[in-house]
């Protein structure tokens, strides 16, 4: 059997009206409820203070990037000049072409040593022209390579000496490729003007330094003072 229970709906809802919403609000209970519950709060970034790590590797960062970038964009300098000069009024060169063909070369006859320093950044090269001024005609002058010249030499009496000339081939110029930073490097060249002949010697030597990209580096190549021309006696061989 079940037993049923009568309950009176509108008793309920009379006692839920006289409930006193202040008695509710006031109570102990919901007061301790309340307070758990934290507010909304912004944060302010200064409140965590100055994160040096992070701000000392940005700068790192930076810095290296900005190295870089300098490192790229900044140009080689070069300086020479010719410590050593031996040059006759008329010489030729024959060299056999790709074709097999034998071509001559004929002109004023350079044998030089050259000091170069580098600064700011090495320059890599993979090949050098030679230009000579002589008052306003500029002209390109044929650089060769032979293990020896020969040359003759005029001795204080008049008579002449034939006598041949070294060319070591670890310090000629277009058998290097790099000059580098902050050193100073001796080289030997070898070049004949063509159709150049006679006493009258160059005004102005330059070198045009051909890097791996192609771009041309052009170097003015000046003359040590008289006095201190350098003769190496040890590249003659009678």
């Amino acid at each position: 059997m079940v037993q049923t229970n009568n309950i009176d709906s509108t008793k309920i809802l009379d006692s839920i009206r006289h409930i006193k919403t202040n008695e509710i609000l006031n109570s102990k209970e919901t007061t301790e409820a309340i307070n758990l519950i934290d507010p909304i709060k912004i944060v302010d970034i200064t409140e965590k203070g100055f994160d040096f790590g992070l701000w000392f590797s940005v700068l790192i960062a930076i810095i290296s990037t900005s190295i870089l970038i300098w490192n790229q964009v900044k140009k080689s300098k070069v300086y020479g000049k010719v410590i050593s000069m031996t040059y006759s009024q008329t010489a030729s060169y024959s060299f056999a072409t790709k074709n097999m063909e034998t071509n001559t070369i004929n002109g004023q006859q350079y044998i030089l040593k050259l000091s170069l320093s580098c600064l700011k950044k090495s320059l890599n090269y993979k090949d050098v022209n030679v230009f000579l001024t002589y008052g306003k005609e500029k002209v390109k002058g044929e650089i060769y390579w032979t293990k020896y010249n020969n040359l003759n030499f005029q001795n204080p009496d008049g008579t002449t000496s034939k006598k041949q000339m070294l060319t070591p081939a670890t310090d000629f110029l277009t058998f290097n490729s790099v000059l580098e930073q902050g050193k100073t490097s001796f080289f030997y060249l070898n070049f004949i003007v063509p159709n150049k002949e006679g006493k009258t010697l160059y005004d102005k030597l330059e070198l045009e330094f051909i890097r791996p990209n192609d771009e041309k580096v052009n170097v003015e190549i000046f003359e040590i003072d008289p006095k201190q021309f350098f003769f190496d006696d040890e590249l003659l061989k009678n």
